[in-house]
């Protein structure tokens, strides 16, 4: 994805950068996955991590054919 997501890779964990972490990846996510639709959006601090962040994505996925709904998690 062509995103801003680096930028975000050392500050610190707050509200603020979470949410940014969450739009940058909704506005990634409506340029180039038009058929995919966010169900939950999750941006969550990692204890041990100073600068880490696990993102978990619950999305369904529709087309002419099929809707197939499914969840992915990453840690940044």
């Amino acid at each position: 994805f062509a995103t801003e997501l680096k930028k975000y890779l050392f500050e610190p964990k707050i509200v603020t950068v979470q949410d940014n972490i969450r739009e940058e990846i909704q506005k990634a996510i409506d340029k180039y996955i038009p058929n995919l639709i966010v169900d939950k959006l999750e941006v969550n601090p990692i204890d041990e991590e100073e600068h880490s962040v696990m993102v978990k994505l619950e999305y369904t996925v529709t087309n002419n054919a099929f809707t197939e709904s499914d969840f992915i998690t990453i840690e940044l």
